[in-house]
């Protein structure tokens, strides 16, 4: 839990510390928290890796099943 709030807040905050590798750690750490796969699709997406992102975004909705 405290792990999710953090990764919100970054998020929430644009903070350039919500980083592909810091999100990863978190994912791997909490790996049932949909929110954190979420969160590293948007950056990709964000960083102009749509197709990237779509394989995150279908891994997450997979799971949310």
């Amino acid at each position: 839990m405290i792990l999710k709030n953090l990764a919100h807040a970054t998020w929430e905050l644009h903070d350039p510390a919500l980083c592909p590798q810091f999100l990863g750690h978190l994912i791997i750490a909490t790996p049932s928290e949909p929110f954190l796969s979420v969160a590293l699709a948007g950056w990709i997406q964000e960083h102009g890796r749509g197709d990237e992102a779509k394989l995150y975004f279908s891994r997450t909705a997979d799971r949310l099943e």
